[in-house]
């Protein structure tokens, strides 16, 4: 956006004339406080145009990989390895192709998530996801192959991945702030589901667990999607708890599933009719 045709510098101009010249920290700051607008306003009007009501958002790491995927490449370490490599690069790698052959049922929870949102929600609840690979393409598939809205909200990175195919064409959107990008995801769900992840993905969440636990955002149902044991592995809320660094109550923030079924009816076990997506 040319600074000169911002409101707030054309506003200036007209009162100065014809001599005005935007100063340098309005060229600087300027075009991006309109990106910043734009990133705030856009992706609600989109929903709203495809008469999308709710949605719900699917976050997870996106180094996940389909099962195809991971028997594929498991079977490429052991033809290139050995089904028992001596060497220990050769049993590192094995070993990494065994986890992400176990991680991939979440790729298929996902998806079967995706699709049970898409078949419920008769169009008007929408499948959201950072659109990127991994559990984002995974939720992002069921949606679009049980032929519901499928979001995909990406963000620009020098390293990052690009949109996932499964997003609905008009439904993609490319941020370039974190900041807009995870009030995006979360506006307007009826459900917020976390899935194994890595530091992005507990960003999201203790976002989220913050903003409610303080009254900031309108308490929505949370899930928590794997074995309580790998959850109590990864972040131990009990012992939060037992130390008194939270109270007993913010356990009741989340809920726990291991099926996609179980994911859904958390959703709606705590949720009221939706409410039109809306915003200025």
């Amino acid at each position: 956006m040319d600074p000169a045709a911002h409101p707030f510098t054309a506003h200036r101009a007209a009162a100065a004339g014809p001599s005005f010249v935007p100063s340098a920290l309005e060229r600087a700051v300027l075009p991006e406080t309109a990106t910043v607008v734009r990133e705030i306003r856009e992706p609600s009007r989109l929903l709203r145009a495809h008469g999308i009501r709710a949605t719900v958002t699917v976050y997870g790491s996106a180094r996940i990989l389909s099962p195809e995927a991971a028997k594929a490449a498991l079977e490429k370490v052991r033809a290139e390895a050995g089904k028992s490599p001596k060497d220990a690069e050769g049993r590192r790698r094995l070993s990494e192709a065994r986890k992400a052959l176990a991680a991939s049922k979440y790729y298929s929870i996902a998806r079967e998530l995706g699709a049970l949102v898409a078949n419920e929600g008769q169009g008007a609840v929408a499948v959201v996801s950072g659109g990127g690979p991994g559990i984002m393409e995974a939720a992002n598939r069921g949606a679009f192959e049980a032929g519901g809205p499928s979001v995909g909200y990406n963000i620009k990175l020098p390293h990052e991945q690009g949109l996932n195919p499964y997003a609905t064409p008009s439904l993609k959107f490319t941020f370039e702030n974190f900041s807009t990008r995870k009030m995006s995801l979360r506006h307007g769900a009826m459900g917020l589901v976390y899935f194994p992840g890595g530091f992005g993905t507990m960003d999201e969440l203790f976002e989220v667990l913050t903003l409610i636990q303080t009254g900031k955002m309108a308490r929505v149902p949370i899930v928590l999607v794997g074995e309580k044991s790998y959850w109590a592995k990864v972040l131990d809320f009990d012992e939060f708890a037992r130390m008194g660094l939270i109270a007993q109550n913010d356990l009741s923030l989340f809920a726990f599933a291991e099926t996609a079924g179980q994911a859904w009816q958390a959703i709606v076990s705590g949720q009221a009719p939706a409410a039109p997506v809306a915003r200025p």
